[in-house]
C-alpha cells in the first residue's frame, strides 16, 4: 500500500522557494500538488506542511494483490455529482428522510423513507457509480450496471425521483443497502456529540479499514457513523465476490480500501 497526499496552500514567494528548495516546483497563489510517502522527498515537504499548516487530505491506495486477498473492501466515491433535491436548506432531509431521531449538532439519526430526486436526470460519459454531495453512504448506478453487476448477488435497487415533476428517472438507480454490521474499532479515534451522546469516528484514511464482523451479505453499512463536525455517513462495504464482479467490469466512479484480516 501506498500513502498518498494532496498538499494545498496559498503559495507566496518564500513559500514558493522553501518548497522548491524540498523538491516540489509550485505556482505562486493558491496550488496543489500529491506526493506519496513513499518519496524521498516527504521528510521534507511534512516539515513544511506542518510549519504552513497547509491543507492536508491523505488516503491509502492498495496494490491489486491487496484488493484480491481480502474478504471485504470498503467502496470510496472518486466521483460526486449534483446535490439531493430540494437543497436549499437541506430541505431534502424532510422530503427522503424520516428525521425524527436526527441530531443537528452531528448529523446522526437520518433514516431513509422516500426516494431520492435528482435535479435533472444524470448524464454518466465514461463512468457507471456517482455518489451525491452531502450523501456520503450511497450509491447511484446506470440501470443496466445494477442488472448486470449487482442484482446476480441478490442487491435490490430503489427509483429515483424527478425533483419538479416526482416521476422516476429511467437513467439511474439507487443501490439498496438498509443492512449494518458492527465494525472492529477499538483503538480508532472518536467524538462524542455532547448534544445527543452518540459516538462518531473520524475518517479513516490510513492503512487498512476497520475490519466487519463476520457477514455473508454482499454489500452492507457499518453500524458506526464517520465523519466530523455536523456531516454523518456510515462506510459502504461490500463482499470480495462483489468486488471482484466491479472490478472485472471496469466501473468507473469508485474506488477500494482493503479491510483488515
Amino acid at each position: 500500500m501506498r500513502i498518498l497526499h494532496n498538499i494545498s496552500l496559498n503559495f507566496g514567494p518564500p513559500d514558493k522557494k522553501l518548497f522548491s528548495e524540498a523538491g516540489v516546483n509550485v505556482e505562486l497563489g493558491l496550488s496543489t500538488f500529491r506526493i506519496s510517502e513513499d518519496d524521498a522527498r516527504w521528510p521534507k515537504i511534512c516539515s513544511l506542511v506542518q510549519r504552513y499548516r497547509a491543507v492536508d487530505v491523505s488516503w491509502t491506495r492498495f496494490t491489486a494483490s491487496e484488493l484480491d486477498s481480502a474478504k471485504y473492501i470498503a467502496l470510496v466515491p472518486t466521483w460526486h455529482h449534483g446535490y439531493p433535491q430540494p437543497e436549499k436548506d437541506f430541505a431534502y432531509r424532510s422530503i427522503t428522510y424520516d428525521s425524527s431521531e436526527l441530531c443537528e449538532s452531528c448529523g446522526t439519526g437520518l433514516r431513509q423513507i422516500a426516494p431520492f430526486r435528482f435535479l435533472r436526470p444524470r448524464i454518466w460519459g465514461k463512468k457507471a457509480v456517482l455518489q451525491l454531495n452531502w450523501v456520503f453512504d450511497e450509491y447511484f448506478v446506470k440501470p443496466d450496471v445494477w442488472g448486470s453487476v449487482f442484482k446476480p448477488l441478490g442487491i435490490g435497487c430503489m427509483p429515483v425521483l424527478l425533483h419538479k415533476s416526482g416521476a422516476v428517472i429511467d437513467s439511474v438507480v439507487q443501490l439498496e443497502n438498509k443492512l449494518t454490521v458492527d465494525l472492529h474499532l477499538n483503538g480508532f479515534d472518536f467524538e462524542q456529540c455532547p448534544a445527543c451522546g452518540r459516538s462518531k469516528y473520524l475518517p479513516v484514511t490510513r492503512g487498512y479499514h476497520p475490519k466487519p464482523s463476520e457477514t455473508d451479505l454482499s454489500i452492507f453499512r457499518s453500524t458506526q457513523y464517520f465523519g466530523s463536525g455536523a456531516s454523518a455517513n456510515k462506510a459502504v462495504i461490500v463482499s470480495a465476490a462483489l468486488y471482484r464482479r466491479i472490478r472485472d467490469t471496469n466501473l468507473k466512479g469508485v474506488d477500494f480500501l482493503a479491510c483488515a484480516s
